[in-house]
């Protein structure tokens, strides 16, 4: 009857199941991150700190994750206030340690840590010169 199991569609690299094949922009994203309107005014400090580290990286897709991270970070902030009044806190060290773990995913998203840098691939402009870092790092290639 010409189902996914027939063989009608074998050897036909456009057929994707029933999904249209998704252009680069549809996948990697387009636009700048917009900043919720919720976000409190600690936040926000962070909001503008992490749009301009991840300029190129970040898209509007991510604004949720950014928002997420700028609130965990105004969070540490707080939880790092309190611990230097009361360092021997419990509660306050395991709260503190989670968000931090929190973060550091998040932060690995956008390629915030030394080894996420590593993996992340940013398009080049090929009408530049190269540097000659760059130089140097094509010849072990």
């Amino acid at each position: 009857m010409g189902g996914i199991g027939s063989g009608q569609y074998q050897g036909n690299s456009n057929w994707r199941g029933g999904k249209s094949k998704k252009t680069a922009v549809q996948v990697a994203g387009s636009g700048t991150p917009q900043m919720p309107e919720d976000l409190d005014k600690e936040a926000r400090v962070h909001w503008h700190r992490i749009v301009e580290l991840t300029q190129g990286v970040a898209f509007e897709q991510d604004s949720n994750a950014i928002a997420e991270l700028a609130r965990l970070c105004a969070r540490q902030d707080a939880f790092n206030t309190a611990l230097e009044k009361d360092p021997l806190n419990e509660s306050l060290n395991r709260t503190s340690l989670a968000i931090g773990r929190a973060m550091h995913s998040l932060r690995l998203q956008f390629g915030l840590t030394p080894r996420s840098r590593q993996i992340l691939v940013v398009p080049v402009d090929e009408s530049e010169e190269p540097d000659e870092l760059e130089i140097l790092q094509r010849s072990f290639q």
